[in-house]
């Protein structure tokens, strides 16, 4: 990029983050909101629209395994919603009580729509300040109603990683194949991203197409999932490629580079087929992990790109009930979650990854520095290669959206791309935990024990939080051709 003068690098980056806003607002059709005036500056994203509360009594739940039909609540006993409710019945400011909205599955968290207010607050941020009235009330306090905040993965934005995807000539699978041909044999991997891409059973697909897929390390039948809700395609005739196309089809291949033999199904995140190349509010991902561990045989190891800080701080309601109902039926679950720790170049939380029970995953570029886009901190405890990762992707023609490269045209023509983000040093690390279960007897197999092996046989470097975390050094892997 040329500067002219009063270009500034710091203002380009704020650019892109209004850039990424203004898509994810017209893909939600202006139904999120950020906490600041200018997008540039956000803390967190959300709906406009509901707020979560906390989840009803499990033992009142026929859908509950803690469900007691002898349970019989005080009569002073109040739930969330109901406590609510009487908060709002008659308060000055407030107009009549939306219709109730369909619930999450799985008896947690309970989502409830908020009345207008009959002075409407600035730039649509309504719900922004009937937070901070219930903040001030000591019936309800701080974190009683939690946002429903938009899941993404990239600087400040949408789903996207830290770049858009650029060209390379690259031929082959980079970084190659590690460790044995059978790593990871055996192993349940499930990838929640935007979807599997298979361009055999695309009919728009740019030809030829080499026999079965163009990615010899993902043509084992066991790699498999749902196509992306809304397709990869802008224009089908052109092959215009939408933004962030085959974001989870290079996940999966990032995967199956450190574990050649795992069984992956990819689950599409974008729950709403009207909401294409955006994020995802934290219930609707959270109901498609309902769906994922509902199958006969649960995953050994999850992979999430996706992710969000969050109003005060607090951690992601959502997952935290999912959390506490998944140890409702095992007190033990052996599964390993593995989250990118986000690429808000900042030491805050980002949910899950900063969970305890999960792996959140930074970034290291080539000479095993720290990538500028990565998150530290809480949200990473191990560092993987992350910059200018090469794998799997669509052939077709793609615009930029974003500043500094907005309206750039870029040809695909090989069937790979160089990408980077935590996006993608999160599936190396998962890779390595399916490498190292393979290797386990199956009679005594653990996610987590695997889990532990990895990080703890990784080298250990200092973050800039003065604890020292594991680090999937780039020497590591063989340097790009």
């Amino acid at each position: 990029m040329t500067l002219t003068p009063g270009d500034d690098l710091i203002e380009t980056a704020r650019q892109r983050t209004r850039d990424q806003f203004a898509l994810l607002q017209k893909a939600h059709r202006d139904s999120i909101i950020v906490d600041t005036d200018d997008p540039a500056d956000f803390n967190f994203m959300c709906s406009a629209d509901h707020v979560l509360l906390p989840p009803a009594d499990r033992r009142a739940d026929p859908q509950s395994p803690k469900f007691d039909p002898e349970y019989s609540p005080d009569e002073d006993e109040e739930d969330a919603v109901s406590r609510l409710v009487r908060w709002f019945e008659g308060r000055p400011g407030y107009g009549a009580l939306p219709a109730r909205e369909p619930q999450p599955r799985g008896g947690l968290s309970r989502r409830f729509p908020l009345p207008p207010r009959t002075e409407p607050a600035p730039d649509g941020k309504d719900l922004l300040a009937t937070l901070a009235e219930m903040d001030d009330d000591p019936e309800l306090g701080p974190g009683f109603a939690t946002p429903d905040h938009l899941m993404h993965i990239c600087p400040k934005g949408s789903i996207c990683p830290a770049t858009e995807p650029a060209e390379t000539a690259v031929i082959g699978l980079w970084p190659p194949q590690t460790g044995t041909l059978n790593a990871g044999a055996g192993v349940r991997v499930l990838v929640i991203d935007t979807g599997w891409y298979d361009p055999a059973a695309d009919p728009h697909a740019i030809q030829p197409i080499p026999q079965n897929l163009p990615w010899d390390w993902l043509t084992n039948p066991d790699v498999v999932g749902d196509p992306e809700p809304d397709g990869i395609w802008d224009d089908e005739v052109t092959h215009e490629l939408r933004p962030y196309a085959g974001h989870g089809t290079f996940v999966a291949g990032v995967v199956r580079s450190m574990a050649p033999q795992c069984e992956i199904r990819v689950l599409p995140l974008l729950i709403d087929r009207n909401a294409p190349g955006g994020g995802v509010f934290e219930q609707q991902l959270v109901d498609d992990l309902y769906d994922a561990l509902g199958h006969e045989q649960l995953p050994d190891v999850i992979n999430m790109s996706a992710g969000c800080p969050t109003r005060l701080n607090l951690p992601s309601r959502s997952f935290e009930d999912w959390r506490a109902e998944l140890r409702s039926r095992d007190p033990v679950p052996d599964l390993v979650l593995v989250a990118a720790a986000g690429n808000n170049s900042s030491p805050w939380q980002f949910w899950p990854a900063s969970f305890k029970w999960a792996t959140g995953v930074g970034s290291l570029d080539h000479d095993g520095s720290v990538s500028s886009f990565s998150n530290w901190g809480d949200s990473a405890d191990v560092f993987a290669l992350g910059r200018n990762l090469v794998n799997a992707f669509p052939n077709g023609t793609y615009h930029c959206h974003e500043t500094p490269d907005k309206r750039d045209e870029r040809r695909f023509e090989n069937w790979r791309a160089r990408w980077s983000g935590t996006s993608f040093a999160a599936p190396l690390i998962t890779g390595l935990i399916a490498a190292e279960i393979s290797r386990q007897q199956p009679a005594d197999r653990s996610a987590k024990r695997a889990r532990d092996t990895v990080l703890a046989a990784l080298p250990r470097m200092p973050s800039l939080r003065a604890r020292k975390v594991a680090a999937v050094r780039a020497a590591q892997f063989p340097a790009q051709p």
